[in-house]
């Protein structure tokens, strides 16, 4: 690689049938890539944290066969993708983690192969996404971590194959999710930090293959989960950080493949963990940092899965950990060493006379006072 007498760096030889390019940990801050002129065969052209400014996309217009360009981890402000109508096989366009203040998507309306669209971390607040409507095979699209106030997704059109969507960290203040209708395929929703009090759910009665639905630090008073018994593949579910002050979780009774339910750092002074008996994968139950005044456990014992269940900064002063006796992957059991914990004795004695959770007994008790209990 030599230097053009513009200071751009210049690359002086490469391969003919070259496929692969890739410029990974190479101090750039500007590349002239005239050379692809001579590479027509470039499939994937990589130029993924290597310090860039500045970019000439347009000798892309050599390169009909590229299917991934990466731009990302640079440090760009602006970039020209008019090229890319040349590139009629691009998949992936790569450009998170910029410094973009706005991206013209027009030279995609007509790449009918596009399913990602990576455009998370930059600085964008306005942004145009019907030049997409076309590219019917778009799979994940993010946008998270700009400075979005807006996103009309209406104009995307029916997307069948979107399963990846990310909104998150941007101060929409609202969003209307009867677009998300048109994602029938829709797997992994963000929607965390968007700074919304409210939302209405029920669109996602369509998304059957929800597995991953992030609501986390918003200002949720309210959020009615009916619509989510539709959504048996549901296996994450974050509602931490917001405002809650009580929920219903029978819709979850449906989510039968749920593994980790987060509703700590809200403000719940009551909740019943009933309909969790029938979630036997679920792995993390987080309630910390509520205003939980007691709980009913028995539940959980149906939760053989469970892993991780943290109770801590609560307003309880009694619980009864027995149900927990039974379940044999439990490895974290945190509330607060003020707490008093009521244990069956005979539920104790029967597992240390089997030999089978002296570990268990001793993570229960330890640094709390332990009530046992005749029953």
């Amino acid at each position: 690689m030599g230097k053009n007498w513009d200071g751009t760096r210049q690359v002086r030889k490469v391969a003919r049938d070259v496929t692969y390019l890739s410029f990974y940990g190479t101090n750039l801050s500007e590349i002239d890539l005239s050379f692809l002129q001579h590479c027509p065969r470039v499939q994937h052209l990589k130029l993924w944290k290597v310090g860039l400014r500045s970019i000439d996309l347009s000798p892309l217009r050599h390169c009909s066969n590229l299917i991934e360009l990466d731009l990302s981890e640079n440090m760009l402000e602006d970039v020209d993708l008019a090229s890319l109508r040349h590139c009629p096989r691009l998949k992936s366009l790569k450009l998170w983690k910029n410094q973009l203040v706005e991206v013209d998507l027009s030279s995609l309306s007509n790449l009918k192969e596009v399913r990602q669209l990576y455009l998370s971390e930059n600085q964008l607040e306005h942004i145009d996404l019907s030049p997409l409507r076309s590219c019917h095979l778009l799979e994940y699209l993010s946008l998270r971590k700009n400075g979005l106030s807006e996103v009309n997704l209406e104009v995307l059109g029916h997307k069948e194959n979107m399963a990846f969507l990310h909104l998150s960290e941007n101060p929409l203040g609202e969003l209307d999710l009867s677009s998300f209708k048109l994602f029938p395929s829709l797997a992994v929703l963000g929607l965390h930090d968007i700074a919304v009090s409210e939302m209405d759910l029920t669109p996602l009665s369509r998304c059957i293959h929800l597995s991953s639905l992030g609501l986390y630090q918003n200002h949720l008073e309210f959020v009615d989960l009916s619509p989510l018994r539709h959504c048996s593949n549901l296996t994450y579910l974050g509602l931490q950080e917001n405002e809650l002050q009580q929920v219903d979780l029978l819709p979850l009774a449906s989510c039968r493949r749920l593994k980790e339910l987060d509703l700590s750092f809200n403000r719940l002074s009551r909740i019943d963990l009933s309909p969790l008996a029938e979630c036997h994968r679920l792995r993390v139950l987080k309630l910390a940092r509520n205003e939980l005044e007691q709980i009913d456990m028995s539940p959980i014992e149906h939760c053989l899965s469970l892993e991780y269940l943290t109770l801590g900064e609560n307003r309880l002063k009694v619980i009864d950990v027995s149900p927990l006796a039974n379940l044999p992957l439990l490895q974290g059991f945190y509330c607060d060493a003020t707490v008093t914990l009521q244990v069956d004795q005979f539920v104790v004695l029967e597992h240390l006379l089997h030999g089978l959770s002296n570990e268990l007994i001793a993570l229960l008790i330890e640094g709390n006072h332990v009530k046992l209990m005749e029953k």
